[in-house]
Order: structure tokens, then sequence, then C-alpha cells
């Protein structure tokens, strides 16, 4: 017996010398007025992200006075005053402003372990996490009501970065929920086969886990903004699967299926893919059409809004001509690039 439990004791303590507190920080939130309230975060892997009773601390989500302020972090769906988690990363931070209050304060106390940050999805600004370190922001339109902003802040956030070719256009998918970044445009996409054109449709706010999309920046395509690397942070709220017609498969459908007629962005248009034998570059998108139907070497795009060219067969016969090394179809008195988008 004795033996026994001197190797329960000596198994505890290997399993307590196995787990490793990798990061802690207080973070506290105060008011301009002088409101505070606190959470605590720790990273330790002899736990798990689940909300566990006992380890996580549930916050009391009262305030007492006028200048009383709340911050807690989320497990789950649990506003928790005490995370113990076995990984930070993408944890949210939330929030509950005072009555008098427009403009507050984040101070980080006590930082230890691997380097963290914060960062504030409304400012779109990244703050690495240490000691006595601050943070300060406001909060817009503020109408001197007690409000819970719980999707602003988060930690270690994470995200796919993507950068457009220069036909502002790329291909992508992941595994998780991800933010379509302002400046952004995701889209399905069905194939027209009688036409051979690929038709894409606009999606919005999110692209759902294993979708496979094309990103556009119209207003680069457009000579307004150049801008050309782009963020997608994941987002770990539920996000509805897309519902309508889309040939346009994630990466991680390859390896299981790629029969019949690949696909691949090039330029500003879907080529045959002439390397099936090296797989699918990771977070990419393919276009998959079945063998019954002929393989073109190339296939164009055409967008399914009001201003595409599709919409205008009234306007009379269509005319291409180049301009600064730019194709362009002009219809009537309107003029559309490539992708259909009314250029002027």
């Amino acid at each position: 017996m004795k033996k026994m439990f001197i190797s329960v004791v000596a198994l505890a303590m290997s399993v307590m010398a196995m787990a490793t507190e990798t990061a802690y920080v207080q973070i506290k939130l105060t008011g301009a007025t002088g409101g505070t309230s606190n959470v605590y975060l720790t990273e330790d892997d002899a736990y798990t992200n689940a909300f566990e009773p006992g380890v996580d601390v549930e916050k009391m989500m009262s305030q007492s006075n006028s200048k009383s302020v709340l911050l807690y972090g989320f497990v789950g769906t649990t506003p928790c005053e005490d995370v113990v988690a076995a990984n930070l990363d993408g944890l949210k931070i939330g929030f509950t402003t005072n009555q008098v209050d427009e403009n507050y304060t984040l101070t980080f106390i006590d930082v230890s372990g691997r380097p963290l940050r914060l960062y504030d999805r409304v400012t779109k600004t990244e703050t690495i996490i240490v000691g006595n370190g601050t943070y300060d922001f406001s909060v817009e339109d503020f109408t001197y009501e007690r409000i819970a902003f719980n999707e602003r802040f988060v930690i270690n956030r994470q995200a796919y970065n993507v950068t457009l070719n220069d036909n502002f256009l790329a291909t992508f998918s992941a595994d998780e929920n991800v933010i379509i970044p302002e400046g952004l445009s995701a889209y399905a996409a069905k194939y027209e086969s009688e036409m051979e054109l690929l038709t894409l449709y606009k999606i919005s706010d999110y692209i759902p886990a294993n979708t496979g999309v094309i990103l556009y920046n119209e207003d680069g395509a457009k000579a307004l903004n150049y801008q050309k690397n782009f963020s997608l942070e994941i987002y770990d709220g539920s996000v509805p699967a897309y519902t309508g017609t889309n040939d346009l498969k994630p990466a991680s459908a390859y390896a299981t299926n790629h029969t019949g007629h690949i696909y691949v962005l090039h330029g500003d248009m879907m080529y045959t893919y002439e390397d099936e034998a090296s797989g699918m570059k990771p977070n990419k998108a393919f276009l998959q059409i079945d063998a019954q139907y002929p393989a073109p070497q190339r296939i164009a795009f055409r967008f399914n809004e009001e201003q595409g060219v599709e919409n205008i067969e009234v306007e009379g016969k269509a005319v291409k001509f180049v301009e600064n090394g730019s194709v362009f179809i002009k219809r009537g008195e309107k003029v559309y690039n490539l992708q259909g988008q009314l250029v002027k």
C-alpha cells in the first residue's frame, strides 16, 4: 500500500514537473475618471482551452456605480476574470463601458513568458504586451450608457497573410472561418459551361471554413488603392456555410479529389493546371470542372453585379481596345475591364 501511495505521488509530481506556464499577464482597464477592472491571463499546458470550474473564474458582471467598468476574457462563451488556458492565442478580451467615460486605458502588469500581442479590431493596431505598458483607446459614438464590446480586442490575433497578384486578384481557402478585411472583396464562383466563363458571386463579412474563393481589390484595379498585401483574421464565431453554387474548391480538397479539369488563377483568368503531380499550394483555391464538359485552355471571369458586362447586352455591340497596356470592353458609352467592372 505504501509503495502504491509513493508511486501515485511520484506520478503527480512528474505531471506537475512537465506542466509549464508559458505566459502570464494582468491587464487593468481604467476609465478616464478612475473606474478600474482587471483580467488575469495564464497560459499553462497543464490545462485546456475549455472552461474548467475551479481554474477559470467567471467574471461577476455587475457594476456598482456610474464609473464602474468591466474587463474579461472569453473562455468559450463564458466571460472570465481569471483565464487559465493551454494556449492564449486568439483569446477574445471584452469590456463594458461605464456611464461617464469615452476614453480608457489598458495597463499590462506582471508580464512574463512568451511574447503576447493585443490587437484592436477597431483601430486595426497591434500592441506588444510589455510590463507597465499601456494602450489608450476611445469608444466611438459614446452615449453615456453601459455598453459591452465583446469583439474588439484579441490576444495574439491569428491571421492569414495574402498577397494579390498584379491584377489585384488571388485565390484563397482556409480550415477556419476568416474575416474579410476592409478593401478586399471575396467571391464564390459558378462555371457557365455554355459560355466557358466563371461568374463570380460576392460574399459578405466572412469566408466560411473550407470554402474556395477569389479575392479582389477593386480599388487597386482602378488605380485608386495599390494595396496588394492583406491580413485575413481568423474568426472563432459561428459562420454559416456558403449555400450557393461554388465550383471553387479549397486547397485541402485537392488531395482527396481532383478529377475532371483543374484550373488555377494566373493573371486575371483561370488556366489549366499544368503541375497536378505537385499538389495544390496551401490556402489556395482551384476550379474543378466535370470531365463531361470541354476543357478550354483558359477561363475568364465576369462579376455578377449591376455594373457588370453581363447585364448590359442591350447597350449594343462590344468593342475591345487596349489602353495603357490593359484590355477594356466598350459598350455604348460605358467602358468595362475584363472582369466586367465598370471603369468609366
